[in-house]
This record gives structure tokens, C-alpha cells and sequence, in this order.
């Protein structure tokens, strides 16, 4: 009698279920998880076409789900579903994506969930790139996201991705004494830059190392309340200097898990702000300039 091999579709669905099962509700029951907001567009070391290949218009596709945790400071889950039409040679594309996870707000878990669009255009091996991502939570949590930048080989096997990235948030919580209202509840409004590079540079065929700097500078605009009659305008700049390093390990002929470190500097300043890092409202009676640092863990699927 022979035995049945194992249907590889069937198994691959298989692993995917199972990685959802693992890592999504982790994030919905941690009592102090937080999430992260992915807006950049795949950096990979994948090779164009032949200049004598057929190039056919396709799509491909990933499913990631992850954790993240800064030391004293912000964790998070999330579960990220994209797909990409290839549309040339040159790299030209489009991507839409659905996101979910939880954030840490004011100290508690909030869950939240977005939707996000790339495109780019490939120039001769550079790929300049727009990305438009909307999120929304509880805590009425909201935000926009606008990304600008450009994937760039610097060598066979070495690629970078420099950005620029605008973020827009407000959510509510408990700060109304600052703003001296009897509403136990207030909003607080952010407009937050970001601008950096990161790399990926293929070791052999299954591994990769990958990093990068970036600067964020995150202005707390201002405390209302709710119905924005009253309102409180800090316009203080909290600024992190952030650098990662890690690696992407391939195996199977799909998977990849990715794990990472990060450490940097925050420049903290005296007065009421919110903190991103921390994921709460601070009020410091001076400046400062604490370390941090943190990790994290994907697992994708790329399909």
C-alpha cells in the first residue's frame, strides 16, 4: 500500500492558519500590547526580469503577523494583509493592503484597524513611491499616513529605500484636568514627521541582513475637549532617534521570519505632551533625554 503525500497547497493554507492563530489573538488579549502602523512598501532583493524574458503583468501577495515591544515603552501585534500588481519590468506597481492590531493608549489596550495604498514607478532600477494609509480605533483613534520615497539597488544584492513620511493622529483620554474642563475625557491632537533609509542586503540565498535610521519628530498640537470648545496648544516636540538592525530568514519556499532590534534616543520636553514611545500622556517638569531599547518578530507568508 502507498501512502498519500501531502497536498503542498493544503499545507501551506495550513501554516497560515496556524500563524494567524498564534500571533493575532496574542494581540487582543496582552494587557499592555500596543501596535505599529506599516506604510512602506516592500523592500526586497527580488530580480528584475531578463531584458529577452516575457514579462507578464501579476500579482503577489504576503500575510505578516508580528510583535513589537520597546523596553519601558511601547509593545504591539498586528496582522497585515497585502497584495501587488507588478505592472513592468522596471518595477512599476501598485499595492493595497488591510491592517489590524492593538496600540497601547494612555496605558490601556486598544484595538485598531486600517487600510492602506502604495504605488510606484520603476526608472531604471530606482523605484520612487507614494503610500496613503488610513487607521481608525478605539479610544476614537484616528489617523492618516502619507509616505514618499524611493527603492534604490546601491549593489547586486544590496538595496536601500530612503523615506519621508507625514503622520496625522488624535485619540481620546483621560486628561481633561489639563485643559480645566469638568469632562473626565479630552482629545489630544499630533502632527508627527518622520524621515530616514533602510537597507536589505542578501548574505546567500535565505539570508538577508537588514536595517536603518530614522528621525522622528513627533509635535503634540493640542489638548481640546470634545466638543472643541476648549482648547490647550503645548506645540511641544518630542524627538526619537531610532536605528534597527536584524535579519530575514527564508525557509520552506514562502516563509519568512524576520527578527530585529532597535535602540535610540528621546528627546523629551518639559510641559504636558503624548508620548508615542510611551503611549501615554506625560506632563515633565524638565527635559530629558532617556535610551531605549527594543525588538521585534515578523512571520510572512509570500505568496
Amino acid at each position: 500500500m502507498t501512502s498519500k503525500r501531502p497536498n503542498p497547497k493544503l499545507k501551506n493554507f495550513f501554516l497560515t492558519l496556524v500563524a494567524g492563530i498564534v500571533f493575532f489573538p496574542s494581540a487582543l488579549l496582552a494587557q499592555n500590547a500596543g501596535a505599529w502602523i506599516e506604510t512602506d512598501p516592500v523592500l526586497d532583493l527580488s530580480t528584475p526580469p531578463a531584458a529577452d524574458s516575457v514579462f507578464v503583468p501579476h500579482w503577489s501577495g504576503r500575510i505578516t503577523a508580528g510583535y513589537f515591544s520597546e523596553g519601558g515603552g511601547q509593545q504591539g501585534s498586528g496582522f497585515f494583509l497585502d497584495g501587488t500588481k507588478h505592472l513592468t519590468r522596471d518595477g512599476s506597481f501598485f499595492t493595497v493592503g488591510a491592517q489590524g492590531g492593538t496600540q497601547q493608549l494612555e496605558g490601556s489596550l486598544s484595538a485598531w484597524e486600517g487600510l492602506t495604498f502604495s504605488a510606484g514607478v520603476g526608472l531604471d532600477g530606482w523605484t520612487p513611491y507614494f503610500s496613503f494609509g488610513a487607521q481608525k480605533g478605539d479610544m476614537n483613534f484616528n489617523a492618516m499616513t502619507v509616505n514618499v520615497g524611493a527603492n534604490i539597488p546601491l549593489a547586486p544584492q544590496f538595496t536601500s529605500q530612503l523615506f519621508l513620511m507625514g503622520i496625522v493622529t488624535s485619540h481620546t483620554g483621560p486628561f481633561a484636568s489639563l485643559i480645566g474642563t469638568g469632562d473626565p475625557s479630552a482629545e489630544v491632537d499630533e502632527l508627527n514627521a518622520d524621515i530616514g533609509f533602510s537597507f536589505v542586503l542578501g548574505i546567500d540565498s535565505q539570508l538577508s541582513l537588514i536595517g536603518g535610521f530614522q528621525e522622528d519628530m513627533n509635535q503634540t498640537v493640542k489638548f481640546q475637549s470634545l466638543d472643541h470648545t476648549v482648547a490647550q496648544t503645548p506645540d511641544l516636540m518630542d524627538n526619537l532617534a531610532i536605528f534597527k538592525l536584524g535579519f530575514d530568514l527564508s525557509f520552506w519556499t514562502h516563509w519568512v521570519v524576520e527578527i530585529a532590534g532597535q535602540g535610540g534616543w528621546d528627546s523629551m520636553p518639559a510641559g504636558s505632551f503624548y508620548s508615542d514611545r510611551l503611549g501615554q500622556t506625560l506632563t515633565l517638569a524638565n527635559a530629558s533625554t532617556p535610551s531605549f531599547l527594543g525588538g521585534s518578530a515578523d512571520l510572512r507568508y509570500q505568496f
